[in-house]
């Protein structure tokens, strides 16, 4: 059975648009904002990654470094490390200490889809990628929910990983794709 796990880590994660991390393992060179995807100036984009540690490495690095994958062996979990910029905002009110505050929020969410090699799909939806105080213009989040996909019995083979994300203020959807294959 494939199992997914959906926590919010405490790190609250970010950068500034532009501003790339370091990917030494798989791929070419650093991911940066430009590779985002982008629907009426909201952008996202997901990576996985097995480093269950690296929403807080993220929060706590001078260099942002997650290191993405696309195979993984059976039993070993892999994180979706979603990111977006320039959600749209709305003004709500947010509890401090005994009152109201006005304030802008976001409204992010996100939907994940595992297709197995078998044809076989799971479908997750809603999960929150952002739902508190509106980042800066142009500052990249990390989505505050942590998916986590772990294949225990599940068919050897690649698998497709969709995830789409929806701007709820906007009402922009932004659909991202990637493969994983899983091993022995």
């Amino acid at each position: 059975m494939l199992g997914i796990g959906c926590c919010t880590p405490f790190a609250d994660a970010s950068w500034l648009d532009g501003k790339a991390f370091e990917q030494p393992k798989e791929g070419a060179g650093s991911i940066k904002a430009k590779e985002m995807v982008t629907n009426r100036e909201f952008a996202a984009q997901f990576w996985l990654v097995s480093d269950d540690r690296a929403w807080l490495r993220w929060s706590e690095a001078d260099i942002r470094q997650l290191n993405p994958v696309s195979v993984t062996h059976r039993n070993k979990p892999v994180n979706v490390a979603l990111f977006f910029v320039n959600a749209g905002e709305i003004e709500g009110y947010l509890q401090r200490d005994d009152e109201l505050v006005k304030t802008r929020l976001t409204n992010v969410t996100f939907d994940l889809r595992v297709n197995r090699p078998d044809g076989h799909v799971y479908r997750y939806a809603d999960l929150p990628g952002w739902q508190k105080l509106a980042p800066a213009p142009y500052m990249m989040k990390l989505a505050q929910a942590k998916a986590t996909i772990s294949f225990d019995t599940e068919p050897l083979g690649v698998y497709t990983i969709e995830v789409v994300v929806h701007d709820k203020v906007r009402k922009v959807d932004i659909a991202l794709r990637r493969t994983l294959e899983v091993i022995e």
